[in-house]
């Protein structure tokens, strides 16, 4: 069994005390010699201090507030060896933390820290955490958070230790020491802390209600509480939760409210930590918060040794411990015997020999402290040599690791600046000789740019620190040209006279290519404050966080009203935020470029969203670019326009051509074939005259047969007369017979289409089997006519070598044909609101023509904004 000592008084009689000071004083002047000729061995300075913010969520004096800054303070300041800047804040939850607090909290703190960047933060309590994650972010934004009391990781940065609720063995254990117990009786308050502890009590109580009665006293008034806890039953013991707010809203401070209720109660009270031991509860099995401390401080110093948050699992809190007030197991007699093995038994009153044993052993040191002493000088000499002896050793290897740095370094007195020792990385970074060096001084060589500015940048920053830290110096070679040195000083002193050491790195090269990317930047962002087109940054949650000007050239708007928020938020008038924000999170989510179209006050624009990735691989945020193409869409509608006004004229054109070839030059062969024949008829007796007579009447047959076919192929009248299945009937049939191509027609039986779609779907077969004939050397073609849903499906497919291009056309007559060519059929199914997909390959070529058509009338899209 242990036992914890509260304090130790040492009574000493004046008899003892005098010898004990002569004692003392003979040592100290044996000492001080010895002291005087040790060796002076030059500490060095240790790494970067770090700054860490501890937020604790109870006020300084609360129950444990104390230990864990002292353990947090011992704990990191041994662990960083004396390296560590820390800063407090107590929020006080008990009292205040309602959201106007919070916000007077996050503006005091960052009034009072400014700029202030920190290494980490501790946040002990469930409202520290809370504050840190809601406005961490923007008062200490990418700096990891160790924490005690969170659920589990709050954030990517966050680690730290779990909340302790074990509530139960404490109870158990009471259960044990009090077999006879039949009522237990819980304390706990009315605010939401206290309620949330109670509700976890009942949950974990519940399964021993089948042993004692529970009674839950929630939120009594003090004076109520008071006299009910003096006036328990016999068979009863008391657990006290917690209570810092009862239910008429007057607020206690827990050790106080803790207090009185163990000096008015009539039965034995139990709490379920270590501090309400120290308040007065009887004890129990209780969180130990001196290791939950050392656990939580552990956890924030590998953080500060560079493991990063995230790669740290969330700890358990540690094991409960047994621990009781001495005191109060003598008031309810309950037996020390009867606690378990390695119960810790606090406020014990001492022995004779545990109160006098720092008496009785002191006598006993100063004997042998006399008997040793001459011993002692003896070792002490020969420690003397074997110190100078190691000084001398770390002076040869600092030499050693002086001269073989490959960083330049140089020794110089702090008075004049004058080289008292340079190693040869400082001689081949400057240009100069050894003996041109030693014993100059810097402004002798030049080696600032202005004779003043060594003692403005180094010696002075030396005299006030002793140390600096990654300073930038502009260094003049011998050559006269100026080399970037970051560099490290310190003051240290040979043969009784202050010196500087100074150990740099070249930086010229990267401080070079630092200033080329400011340049690109500057030169970037010129382009983009000076693009026409409408720039946008938003982070991960949408909300912008750069908007360029080209948004108030566009469109008249202030870009401050757009900071911090969403395109939802700012619900401008005739904009679809909904669609824009959608198309961001596209972005995010494919991790591509995606785009749309969007109106806005009368103007067309097309919206690029780009993501941009963090050094992780995750979207950090998402770039938007805004084209206003209004003008091209117009530009694009009229030249619809006026491709529709050119196949309109281009179709008129061939039914008059086809008309005046059918009803006037037909017709003229015709009369001219009737009077060949009866001119053969009178011709009888004329052989030769007949022959003749006969070939141009042959002649005239065939000039008529092919003038009605290029009539019919220039405007079919089939077509108007009986729909588009009827003329490509005919004209598949006429083709075959012309080309010597078998075609294959296979068109589903539908009624009559719209005229113009009629007229550009057989225009399409026309140019499809045209360019069968003269490029694809195929011997077959098909043809699929079919209506599916709303939209009618033409794909024309030949067999052949594929259709030429450009480039592997021989014969520029191939490119050119009575149709209007593929753009041409491209124009024509754009123009009703379709599409046309060519694929061409050396197994063939394939031409698939879908327009849509709705009620028996074809409908028109703008394909300029169909885009997505």
């Amino acid at each position: 069994m242990k036992c914890e000592r509260k304090a130790i008084r040492l009574l000493v009689p004046r008899s003892t005390l005098l010898p004990l000071l002569g004692v003392a004083l003979a040592w100290s002047l044996l000492c001080l010699p010895v002291l005087a000729q040790a060796p002076n061995v030059e500490q060095k300075a240790g790494p970067p201090q770090k700054r860490v913010l501890l937020l604790y969520s109870q006020r300084r004096d609360g129950p444990y507030s104390a230990t864990f800054e002292r353990v947090l303070q011992q704990t990191l300041n041994e662990g960083t060896k004396g390296r560590i800047d820390s800063y407090q804040e107590y929020i006080d939850e008990q009292r205040f933390f309602d959201q106007k607090y919070r916000l007077a909290l996050r503006d005091f703190i960052r009034s009072k820290y400014g700029d202030q960047r920190y290494d980490l933060v501790v946040t002990i309590g469930g409202a520290a955490i809370s504050f840190a994650v809601d406005y961490g972010p923007e008062l200490f934004p990418d700096t990891p958070v160790v924490f005690y009391g969170g659920q589990g990781r709050a954030r990517p940065n966050f680690t730290g230790v779990a909340r302790w609720r074990d509530l139960r063995s404490t109870i158990e254990l009471a259960l044990r020491l009090q077999p006879n117990t039949k009522n237990v009786f819980v304390i706990s308050g009315s605010s939401e802390r206290d309620l949330e502890i109670e509700s976890i009590a009942r949950q974990q109580l519940q399964a021993l209600e089948d042993r004692v009665a529970f009674t839950y006293v929630i939120g009594l008034p003090m004076d109520e509480l008071l006299q009910k806890v003096a006036n328990l039953p016999p068979d009863s013991i008391i657990y006290y939760l917690e209570e810092t707010r009862d239910r008429t809203g007057a607020k206690y401070f827990f050790p106080d409210a803790m207090s009185k209720v163990c000096a008015a109660a009539n039965t034995p009270v139990y709490g379920p930590t270590d501090w309400h031991v120290d308040i007065g509860a009887l004890g129990g099995s209780v969180l130990d918060t001196e290791s939950l401390a050392k656990q939580t401080a552990e956890i924030a110093l590998r953080v500060l040794r560079g493991e990063k948050a995230e790669d740290i699992p969330v700890a358990a809190p540690p094991p409960n411990i047994n621990m009781f007030d001495w005191r109060k197991l003598k008031q309810w007699g309950i037996s020390e015997d009867r606690l378990p093995p390695g119960s810790i038994v606090r406020f014990k009153e001492l022995t004779i020999w545990e109160q006098y044993k720092g008496r009785i052993i002191g006598v006993l040191v100063v004997i042998v402290f006399q008997t040793l002493l001459l011993a002692g000088l003896l070792v002490e000499r020969g420690r003397k040599k074997r110190a100078a002896h190691s000084l001398a050793k770390s002076e040869d290897r600092f030499a050693k690791a002086f001269k073989a740095n490959p960083q330049p370094m140089s020794v110089t007195t702090l008075a004049e600046g004058r080289y008292l020792d340079v190693n040869q990385s400082f001689l081949r970074m400057s240009g100069y000789a050894r003996d041109e060096v030693i014993g100059h001084t810097s402004n002798e060589l030049r080696i600032f740019e202005t004779p003043a500015l060594r003692g403005t940048v180094l010696v002075e920053p030396l005299l006030h620190s002793e140390v600096v830290r990654n300073l930038e110096l502009k260094f003049r070679t011998k050559s006269g040209t100026f080399r970037t040195l970051l560099s490290s000083a310190e003051l240290l002193e040979l043969a009784g006279e202050k010196c500087i050491l100074v150990a740099s790195s070249d930086i010229s090269e990267r401080k070079s290519l630092e200033q080329e990317l400011q340049r690109s930047e500057r030169e970037f962002s010129t382009l983009v404050e000076n693009s026409p087109d409408i720039i946008a940054r938003l982070d991960p949650d949408l909300r912008y966080t750069y908007l360029s000007p080209g948004l108030e050239r566009a469109t008249g708007l202030s870009t401050d009203r757009f900071i911090g928020k969403t395109a939802l938020e700012l619900a401008l008038d005739g904009y679809d935020s909904q669609g824009f924000e959608a198309t961001c999170r596209e972005a995010i989510n494919s991790r591509q470029a995606t785009s749309r179209a969007f109106d806005f006050g009368g103007r067309n624009y097309w919206t690029r969203a780009v993501p941009e990735f963090a050094g992780d691989g995750t979207v950090e945020s998402v770039m938007t670019i805004s084209e206003d193409v209004t003008d091209r869409i117009r530009a694009q509608e009229e030249l619809l326009h006026l491709t529709a006004q050119l196949f309109r004229s281009q179709d008129e054109e061939r039914r008059r051509i086809a008309r005046e070839l059918h009803d006037g030059t037909a017709q003229n062969l015709f009369g001219i074939s009737i009077n060949l024949a009866k001119l053969n008829q009178l011709s009888k007796d004329q052989p030769e005259a007949r022959r003749l007579i006969e070939e141009c009447a042959s002649l005239g047959n065939e000039s008529l047969q092919e003038i009605r076919t290029l009539s019919y192929l220039l405007h079919p009248p089939l077509l108007d007369e009986a729909g588009l299945i009827s003329a490509l009937q005919w004209y598949v049939e006429g083709f075959t017979k012309r080309s010597g191509i078998y075609v294959d027609l296979v068109a589903q039986p539908m009624d009559r289409l719209p005229a113009d779609v009629e007229l550009a779907l057989f225009r399409i077969v026309q140019e499809s089997l045209t360019n069968v004939r003269r490029h694809s050397g195929s011997e077959t073609a098909s043809i699929r006519l079919e209506k599916k849903s709303d939209v009618i499906v033409l794909e024309v497919q030949d067999r052949g070598r594929g259709m030429p291009t450009a480039e592997t056309s021989e014969h520029a007559d191939d490119r050119i044909d009575m149709g209007v060519g593929i753009p041409g059929m491209r124009q024509r199914v754009v123009q009703l609101g379709g599409r046309l997909e060519v694929t061409s390959n050396s197994h063939g070529a394939t031409i698939t023509a879908v327009v849509p058509v709705m009620d028996g009338a074809h409908h028109v899209a703008n394909p300029s904004r169909g885009r997505s």
